[in-house]
């Protein structure tokens, strides 16, 4: 946020008319952690959710050299940056406005962006922020290590947010669990996930019956 005079190099480039340069400025600024307000930091949330929403299909004019290689490097330097953010909670880059492009990445077919997207959720306190991150753990057609890393951001938002989950799919996670078929590593992040949502005191005892059953 250096001045040049009156001017601001770096926010100005939030505004630019080049994608890479509002996704640049936007990535270097959120990577500094801003501690003091400003009146562009939602300039800031609009760029790395628009760098994090890129896809294939809007990479394909290839407009300025804009590629799907380049895409998937703004998107994962994006994610990145926007991880650093939830993690250390800053107070000035408000990430909640970025959230319905977050739990659309919870589906994204890039691995990593899934992963990163359900890490960064479980730092937002929003009913839809955890639901999204509890679906991507429930999801079969998920990869197990997207399952079991969604499982570890659910205790997450459970811990930083408390319960906010419904009924249909505290169930789900519960049934998980209390399966004898489900993969053993899977089973396990369930059930801390399960133990992180701070349950009434029945449910609870009812897992840990079944559990010393099986």
């Amino acid at each position: 946020l250096y001045r040049i005079g009156p001017a601001q190099p770096l926010v100005q480039a939030l505004s630019f008319d080049d994608k890479a340069v509002r996704y640049s400025a936007a990535i270097a600024i959120a990577a500094a952690g801003p501690k003091e307000g400003f009146a562009e930091s939602k300039l800031v949330v609009k760029n790395l959710s628009q760098a994090l929403g890129q896809t294939p299909e809007q990479t394909s004019e290839n407009a300025k050299g804009w590629n799907e290689e380049l895409a998937n490097s703004y998107a994962l330097r994006a994610a990145e940056v926007m991880l650093k953010l939830a993690q250390t909670r800053n107070p000035v880059i408000d990430l909640s406005a970025a959230q319905s492009t977050l739990i659309d990445a919870t589906k994204n077919k890039r691995v990593e962006i899934q992963v990163l997207a359900g890490q960064i959720l479980a730092g937002l306190n929003s009913t839809e922020a955890q639901r999204a991150v509890a679906a991507m753990a429930l999801a079969e057609n998920n990869t197990m290590d997207v399952r079991i890393s969604a499982f570890d951001s659910l205790a997450i938002s459970a811990k930083l947010n408390a319960n906010l989950l419904d009924d249909e799919k505290i169930d789900a996670i519960y049934s998980l669990v209390s399966s004898k078929e489900i993969d053993p590593k899977l089973r396990s992040a369930a059930a801390a996930a399960y133990g992180a949502l701070n349950l009434p005191s029945r449910k609870v005892k009812d897992l840990i019956l079944d559990q010393a059953k099986s």
